[in-house]
């Protein structure tokens, strides 16, 4: 009961902070011409847009499955690949950006008879594995665009933005997703989980192969994320520098702290301010943040699929786990 009334506050709480950033963010634009942005879509664009966000989300799947792998946890691909398009969905219809990943250890462990600890384990190691390779891209990604587009401003501010992103964003991260793991997990020993993780990074380095295919894994996905967003602004006649590509990253990365439902609110923010940069209005930035909303949705509606009429009693060599 005390667990449905907290979720149902924060559910409250991150829908009102998105809402109250979109309405701050809409007082100053112009809703004609991003409502007219939006109406002259280029299908074919758009429809490449979504194939690529699609592709992404199919490396995701098999990033998670190397993973699982290595750590012994038995998942096969197929199930991976179904319960990654189940979290998609659930990532758009639930509380912060990674509402989906509470849905993915539900099932591994209701239905797959996976141990609660161990598909806590597997998630959270994939979520951290591809925030931590977002890190790296991002700050990259940005050290590359600051010699290519010199200005004092962005000189200046190169060093403290890296120090955000490396530092003050993750800890803010761990500390909202922390409790929580604490709470389910229900352990006397808090260091327990601690050690779990540790042991598992340890396990992912000391396989140097797997290592490696998953750091080119997870930086395929946020190219074809950049790619994708970059198509989404073709689909709106916006004319959006190739340069834009090495400042997505860095606002995919901000809009995916959970401080907002489904990273709306945020994502437009970051979008607008991102892209002045290049000199892209305020109302074509965050035309393109919600096209990129409306296909990440579209592409997690197959996990809705999924979640009504395939995860059933059958979920594979996982079903036997001992």
């Amino acid at each position: 009961m005390k667990v449905a009334k907290s979720a149902g506050t924060i559910f409250r709480v991150l829908l009102s902070v998105g809402l109250v950033m979109l309405g701050y963010l809409f007082i100053d634009l112009d809703i004609k011409e991003i409502w007219g942005l939006l109406s002259q879509l280029d299908p074919k664009w758009a429809l490449t847009a979504v194939a690529l966000l699609t592709m992404q989300l199919l490396l995701t799947s098999f990033r998670w499955y190397l993973i699982n792998k290595s750590l012994e946890i038995p998942t096969t691909l197929k199930t991976c690949l179904r319960l990654m398009f189940v979290g998609q969905f659930f990532n758009q219809c639930l509380p912060t950006s990674i509402g989906g990943d509470g849905v993915k250890i539900g099932v591994m462990c209701k239905v797959g008879m996976i141990p609660l600890q161990t598909s806590v384990l597997s998630v959270l190691t994939d979520r951290i594995v591809g925030l931590l390779v977002l890190i790296l891209v991002a700050c990259t990604s940005w050290l590359v665009f600051v010699n290519i587009w010199p200005t004092p401003i962005l000189q200046e501010g190169t060093i403290s933005i890296i120090l955000v992103c490396c530092t003050l964003v993750p800890f803010i991260t761990i500390f909202l997703i922390f409790p929580r793991i604490a709470h389910i997990l229900k352990e006397k020993d808090s260091y327990a989980r601690i050690r779990a993780l540790a042991s598992a990074s340890n396990t992912l380095a000391m396989d140097f192969k797997v290592s490696i295919n998953i750091f080119w894994l997870s930086a395929a996905v946020q190219v074809l994320i950049a790619l994708s967003i970059y198509c989404g602004s073709r689909a709106l006649n916006v004319d959006l520098p190739l340069l834009a590509l090495l400042l997505i990253p860095l606002i995919i990365f901000v809009a995916s702290v959970p401080f907002s439902f489904a990273g709306w609110g945020l994502r437009e923010g970051a979008m607008i301010t991102g892209l002045a940069i290049l000199g892209v209005s305020a109302n074509e930035a965050i035309s393109i943040s919600i096209l990129h909303g409306v296909a990440q949705l579209l592409i997690g509606l197959p996990g809705a699929y999924i979640a009504v009429t395939q995860i059933g009693a059958n979920f594979g060599p996982s079903a036997h786990y001992k």
